[in-house]
């Protein structure tokens, strides 16, 4: 035999061989570097046993566990790079879920801190709230006190005028003004003796005030209608002839509830 046909035969034998050891083992590279490494003899013999049994041809159990340990190496390269690719893909995740684990952690910590400064100012305008509300009830209470004191004022000064809350007294002094000035207006009175503050306010027209006192006579009927109009044109009402009899007799505090009792 040549030379040339020994070794195409080599070649042939070596194709066989690859062929069904590629058969037998797994197609896990790992479970395959595992059979070759703990069951080359089991390989060797079914390679050796499946060719014989195809071809009759005796093949050399050396030659079948050389090719089988040529294989081991390119294995391993394989199950390296994989490891390799695994460990950077490992790496990669990893890294993707610290990132995340960051991202998440960031957020968080902008919210915590978004809540903290929502709770500063809602704790702040609570505060103002509170504090306006405590200044609000100061000042109603200071201007209560107020009230209080000139409503007790005026009734020191002015016993003779039944009034016992503010609100009264407010009305009260609002209808007195219009009253003093219909009677400065229509009688002629200096305004200076119709003073509020003082017991003047209790001042009877005819004896106090200076107006005539001829109940009978013109001028005095003339002064009670000029009164009574005065007062009826002022705040709308109806003065009845018997009280414009006598208008001129009244204090001024009797003609302001006079008024009072018509409105």
């Amino acid at each position: 035999m040549t030379v040339e046909s020994e070794d195409y035969k080599l070649e042939v034998l070596e194709y066989a061989v690859n062929q069904c050891i590629d058969c037998l083992l797994p197609e896990s590279n790992e479970n395959a570097l595992s059979a070759i490494l703990y069951q080359s003899n089991e390989v060797v013999w079914r390679v050796a046993t499946d060719i014989y049994s195809k071809s009759g041809y005796q093949i050399d159990f050396v030659f079948i566990r050389d090719i089988l340990n040529l294989k081991v190496e390119p294995l391993q390269r394989k199950i390296a790079e994989k490891e390799k690719i695994r460990k950077e893909q490992e790496r990669i995740r990893k890294a993707k879920e610290a990132d995340e684990a960051k991202i998440r952690e960031e957020l968080k910590a902008k919210r915590l801190a978004k809540e903290v400064e929502e709770a500063k100012i809602k704790a702040k305008l609570e505060a103002e709230k509170l504090a306006k509300i405590a200044e609000q009830k100061q000042i109603e209470k200071e201007r209560k006190e107020k009230e209080q004191k000139k409503l007790q004022e005026f009734k020191e000064t002015n016993p003779g005028i039944h009034i016992n809350k503010y609100e009264e007294l407010e009305t009260f002094l609002e209808v007195f003004d219009r009253v003093k000035n219909v009677i400065v207006d229509r009688l002629e009175v200096n305004g200076e003796a119709i003073n509020k503050e003082k017991i003047e306010l209790d001042a009877v027209l005819t004896t106090d005030l200076g107006v005539e006192d001829r109940y009978d006579s013109f001028v005095g009927h003339f002064e009670r209608v000029e009164l009574a109009m005065g007062i009826e044109h002022e705040f709308d009402i109806e003065i009845s002839d018997e009280e414009s009899e006598t208008i001129l007799f009244l204090s001024v505090s009797q003609l302001v509830n006079l008024v009072l009792q018509k409105t």
